[in-house]
């Protein structure tokens, strides 16, 4: 006898769980904020199951007519029928035996070809539970009207236990309400506290007492029977490797209790587990980081040699962020540092504060070319410093790779060749950055008590292009100069007669960050200037007639051009080439606040200068200003 739909129930139930989350924090909660779809009509079922070839399954069909067309339900929740039609990209084919089925083992890759026919027959796409994984229902078949988790290129598959549609829907409902902590819904058991501590008495297996462990993940808090039950078992399975789960679960009774197991673990030599759990505490337990490092570090430290070192990565991955663990301490484990593992080794020596102070033993590597592995990881490794030899180094594995820059078809039997010379076009790639870096060390280093000047880039960046590689009447003009005239005269010059026309008119010039010269990237910030680079939208291509003119991020020529400037302001950003100066001869007015202008000298023959304003600059050669008579200068 067909049993009457709990439309009721279910609205009680739906409205229980708005109640209970009303602030959203479920995963995908704010999609469907806990609200049905009205609807659906008997017509669009009908000619749904017309086109499956086959009815629905009778509770989701009484679902879609009575309760809702799609909305609520676990995830981002339950697809309208509309979007079922429309996710739904192959046959149903209820006539033949579906291949899901539950217990199945997800399938080995290489094995697929054996598999005949279409593996999602005999079921529907009826929620998205993210990136590659669905939620689907079975529609024929023995296991009709379950649901079942689905990744799309069958990574994993799962049956919940529920057998029923509304069994899965309505537990799902019952556990929102007591604010269960809930994140791959359907794959714990289901019940109560009291009743999961009753099943783990009379399990027989490991396994089961297991599955009854992790599914006490979703009670937000113990009652003392359970708490004991979670203390005794954390001994039991104390060399088993399950230590996350353990530490999560006694986190809950007590931090105290969840740092005594840790203790336990390390004093029974289980050292991998511990660095492993430490990691999953301070990222997802709001465990104090610092404090737990400063506890933990040196005792991790001294452990490695007795770990796989293939852990060893995870256990780096904390040692860089103690402060009392520098890499002067943990060097020496390159000696035992296995082959293989040293690449990883090398790129988390890179990550430790002090890295800097150890350049020689990083620029070594910067040397190899045989073993891409170990030059990948140098190059990633290397601190940035304002090193000659280290940008030397990058330059040359730039010059040595630039082959693989260049596109090669890929070839059938040439597969581990093309594989090197991919891992060389990353590795050139990764130099050029680490280039940028360092060349801006070099021109603009950070000093104590002084605040940093603006590096400026621009989108794409241009590339670096040399003032003596220009050829004949060639030269460029920095974007920000450019943005600057455009602003002042409302276009720029159209051909290279206006442009020195232009450029003997100039008097004044005044090149400071503003907003309205700021790429979007920049620009929407609250506070732009806070950005050590900032990023600046291109200038009008109008003006630039053939290749004699070139917007040059890094060539600041075009202000010696300026033949009568008088007044020059430069505040708060990074120039890489000041020799313009030296042709400024009319300049009487000159500021470079907060610049990296450092050589005075280029201050010598401007006889006209009145005034100048180097504070916040790192001054060499400073007797020159001792010298120039009739000037104000401005140091701090």
């Amino acid at each position: 006898m067909k049993s009457e739909f709990p439309l009721e129930e279910l609205k009680e139930g739906l409205l229980k769980a708005r109640e209970a989350d009303k602030h959203l924090k479920y995963f995908g909660a704010s999609s469907h904020k806990y609200q049905w779809n009205p609807p659906a009509s008997l017509s669009e079922i009908e000619a749904f199951e017309q086109r499956i070839g086959t009815t629905l399954p009778e509770e989701y069909r009484e679902f879609l007519l009575k309760a809702g067309n799609g909305g609520a339900g676990p995830y981002y929740g339950l697809f309208s029928i509309e979007e079922v039609n429309g996710w739904l990209d192959w046959e149903v084919e209820p006539e033949k035996e579906p291949w899901l089925y539950p217990g199945m083992e997800v399938p080995d890759p290489e094995e697929w070809p054996d598999y005949e026919g279409n593996v999602d027959r005999g079921s529907i796409p009826i929620a998205s539970l993210g990136d590659s994984y669905f939620l689907h229902l079975m529609v024929s078949g023995p296991h009709r009207g379950r649901v079942v988790y689905l990744e799309a290129e069958l990574l994993y598959i799962f049956f919940p236990r529920e057998k029923s549609f509304l069994a899965w829907y309505t537990r799902w409902l019952r556990e929102v309400a007591k604010g269960y902590h809930i994140f791959w819904y359907g794959t714990n058991l289901d019940g109560e506290e009291e009743e999961l501590c009753q099943c783990y008495q009379k399990a027989v297996s490991k396994e089961e007492r297991w599955l009854i462990l992790q599914s006490m993940q979703k009670f937000p808090f113990f009652s003392k029977e359970t708490a004991e039950l979670v203390e005794h078992a954390a001994k039991e399975y104390l060399h088993e490797g399950n230590s996350r789960l353990f530490a999560e679960l006694l986190h809950r009774i007590s931090p105290k209790k969840r740092d005594a197991y840790l203790e336990l673990l390390w004093e029974e030599g289980e050292y991998e587990e511990v660095i492993f759990t430490i990691n999953y505490a301070i990222n997802h337990l709001n465990v104090n980081e610092q404090a737990c490092l400063e506890h933990w570090g040196t005792r991790i430290l001294l452990a490695l040699p007795k770990i796989p070192q293939s852990s060893w990565y995870m256990a780096f991955g904390l040692l860089t962020k103690c402060p009392k663990i520098r890499l002067s301490d943990a060097i020496d484990l390159w000696e035992i540092a296995e082959p293989e593992n040293r690449p990883s080794l090398l790129r988390s020596f890179g990550n430790f504060a002090d890295a800097r102070e150890h350049l020689d033993f990083f620029l070594k590597f910067l040397d190899e070319r045989e073993d891409v592995k170990m030059l990948g990881a140098a190059v990633l490794a290397v601190p940035d410093a304002a090193s000659e030899v280290l940008l030397e180094k990058l330059h040359r594995i730039c010059k040595d790779l630039e082959f693989s820059m260049e596109y090669k078809p890929y070839k059938v039997g040439e597969e581990e060749e093309w594989q090197r010379r991919n891992d060389q076009a990353r590795i050139c790639q990764n130099a050029w950055c680490t280039i940028r870096n360092v060349k801006e060390l070099i021109i603009n280093p950070p000093l104590y008590g002084i605040p940093r000047p603006h590096i400026l880039k621009i989108i794409p960046d241009q590339p670096w292009k040399r003032k003596e590689d220009y050829e004949l009447d060639d030269f460029g003009i920095h974007p920000l100069i450019a943005l600057v005239l455009q602003e002042t005269y409302g276009r720029l010059p159209s051909t290279k007669w206006d442009w020195n026309h232009l450029f003997e008119k100039i008097q004044k010039l005044y090149l400071v960050l503003d907003e309205k010269y700021l790429a979007p990237e920049s620009a929407y910030l609250e506070d732009f200037k806070s950005r050590h680079r900032i990023y600046l939208r291109k200038p009008d291509e109008y003006g630039w007639p053939d290749r004699t003119y070139r917007y040059d991020i890094y060539d600041w020529s075009a202000i010696g051009r300026m033949k009568n400037l008088k007044v020059l302001k430069i505040e708060e950003i990074c120039v890489e080439d000041f020799s313009f100066l030296t042709q400024c001869q009319n300049l009487q007015k000159l500021s470079l606040y907060n610049t990296n202008f450092t050589d005075c000298r280029l201050l010598q023959g401007l006889s006209k200068l009145r005034y100048v304003d180097l504070r916040y600059c790192k001054l060499e050669h400073i007797e020159v200003l001792e010298a120039l008579e009739g000037i104000e200068v401005l140091t701090s």
